[in-house]
């Protein structure tokens, strides 16, 4: 009985801490999370492939705004909105915190939607070009 009882008690200090944490994060006061790796790449999109926008060093902190899904980094599908504007990857930030645990990017955060990799139309209208019959590689 006495054992059932204390795991009530932690179970109900977990959530309790888990609804304040998160609280945290979404707020304009959202904590700010170190960087695990020095000349970390914050890109304009959710992925490698998009161009990077800025540069955050080892001794620098990151507060996120939102998180989205994107190109998969160590086994972690997730990417981190900065207030700057650009995304990195959460496997290169030390939140404790696997999977989403902030706010979902939506269509009005900044970055292109989801899935949308660099160099691919996005606009319902694309010009076809004719060219030759491509040749086995």
């Amino acid at each position: 009985m006495r054992l059932l009882a204390l795991l009530i008690a932690a179970l109900a200090l977990a959530l309790t801490t888990t609804r304040a944490y998160y609280a945290d994060f979404t707020s304009a006061n959202a904590t700010a999370f170190p960087i695990k790796e020095d000349h970390l790449n914050c890109r304009i999109g959710p992925a490698t492939t998009f161009p990077a926008l800025k540069q955050y060093r080892l001794t620098d902190t990151v507060r996120v705004v939102c998180q989205r899904r994107g190109m998969v980094i160590a086994q972690n599908y997730v990417w981190n909105l900065t207030p700057d504007g650009c995304y990195v990857a959460d496997y290169y930030i030390a939140t404790g915190i696997f999977g989403i645990w902030a706010p979902e990017c939506n269509a009005t955060s900044a970055g292109p939607p989801p899935g949308s990799p660099a160099g691919v139309a996005t606009s319902p209208t694309v010009t076809l070009l004719s060219s030759p019959t491509p040749s086995a590689q």
